[in-house]
């Protein structure tokens, strides 16, 4: 049994590192920003500033994470 569908909680150097490699490893990859502001960020840019150069896989789905309700 495998795993082949992987949520990366937090879309920081070390999400989209991660993320990346899942999915060049062929599993299908959502990557979870903290809000809607931020997941657009990454999907407009396809990258983050501490990580310069690297490009998010255009495999990986990216989502925000949803606002807990007060």
């Amino acid at each position: 049994m495998g795993v082949d569908r992987i949520a990366v909680v937090g879309a920081g150097a070390w999400g989209v590192a991660l993320a990346n490699v899942g999915a060049r490893a062929g599993r299908a990859i959502t990557l979870v920003a903290r809000d809607q502001q931020a997941a657009a960020a990454v999907a407009h840019t396809h990258e983050r500033a501490r990580l310069p150069g690297v490009a998010i896989d255009g495999g990986v789905r990216i989502a925000a994470a949803v606002e807990p309700r007060s």
